[in-house]
């Protein structure tokens, strides 16, 4: 009986141990060979040459630039970082990107429309596969309406029938006809790639309303979260993509503004004699938030580079 038993545990014992020694087998070649690869390549963009950056520069750059470029908007940049490292790959497979920005002017959506184009082009905003169309410059008549919608929608394809990676960026679409964007509902569902940006100012004033209502209330910027704000948004233009909300700044969050401007420039040695003006010089309420915004911090950044002068 005793052997029988002490035969039964050796063999629990060596299947266990085998267990643990092919599931350690298996680790080692996963390190060794390391993750699934990304399939796409720039040659899937062959049409976009020679302007498109590399696939895998273009997405790691795109990453850092968002993380390190854009400051205090966690309910813009965190969501949009998921959405391009899940969805960025299956561009060459036709799977568009679909965002839509809301907030305040001067927060930062322009910004990263710029940024967005300047990590998939070398020529950035000037690329021919970066197109941008503003609400602000239309005043179609009704007549002209129907001519310029069959327009967009040849132009639209023809972009994307040459490269998959091209960047469409609408600014101001609450002030873009509705009529046009039934063309580009077609476009993102006809699977032709894209990334499609749409920026809009609408709400700001009770997206700024409840912002500062949740600070009162003791809800810091990190804590808040979209559903605080979705009520305010109009509905999405589309069923399909994601929604990105970008709110007031610190005078500290502006501060980043001026020192990634000064940087950029080459004259960083000008920041504290910059911060100092802006601290002096930008109201703020008791939590430390302005209506002064990151545009507004720039053009004073460069001022300063431009005149060196800091007593603005």
């Amino acid at each position: 009986m005793n052997i029988r038993v002490g035969i039964m545990r050796l063999a629990m014992f060596l299947n266990w141990f085998m267990t643990l020694y092919w599931t350690w087998l298996m680790c080692m070649h996963y390190l060794e060979k390391g993750p699934p690869t990304i399939t796409t390549t720039t040659d899937d963009f062959i049409g976009c040459k020679p302007d498109a950056i590399d696939f895998r520069t273009s997405l790691s750059r795109m990453i850092w630039k968002l993380n390190t470029k854009i400051h205090g908007q966690p309910l813009a940049i965190r969501p949009a970082i998921r959405l391009i490292k899940k969805n960025f790959r299956f561009l060459s497979t036709g799977s568009p990107i679909i965002i839509e920005l809301y907030g305040p002017p001067g927060t930062g959506k322009s910004y990263f429309c710029e940024l967005l184009a300047e990590s998939m082009f070398y020529n950035g905003l000037k690329s021919e596969f970066v197109n941008v169309l503003d609400g602000e410059d239309l005043y179609l008549q009704d007549e002209k309406l129907s001519l310029y919608t069959d327009e967009l929608r040849d132009y639209l394809r023809g972009n994307l029938t040459k490269c998959k990676k091209s960047l469409f960026i609408f600014k101001h679409t609450e002030k873009i006809p509705e009529e046009l964007f039934h063309p580009i509902q077609d476009i993102m569902l006809s699977k032709m790639g894209g990334i499609f940006l749409f920026t809009t100012t609408e709400s700001s004033p009770i997206v700024s309303q409840i912002y500062a209502h949740l600070l009162k209330q003791g809800t810091e910027k990190g804590q808040m979260n979209f559903k605080h704000y979705e009520p305010a948004l109009r509905k999405p233009l589309f069923n399909i993509g994601e929604r990105l909300l970008f709110l007031p700044m610190t005078v500290n969050e502006l501060k980043m503004c001026a020192v990634d401007e000064l940087a950029q420039m080459g004259h960083i040695f000008l920041t504290d004699c910059v911060t100092e003006s802006i601290y002096k010089r930008i109201p703020v309420d008791k939590f430390g938030y302005t209506n002064i915004t990151c545009k507004e911090i720039i053009q004073v950044a460069r001022y300063v580079a431009i005149y060196g002068n800091c007593d603005i």
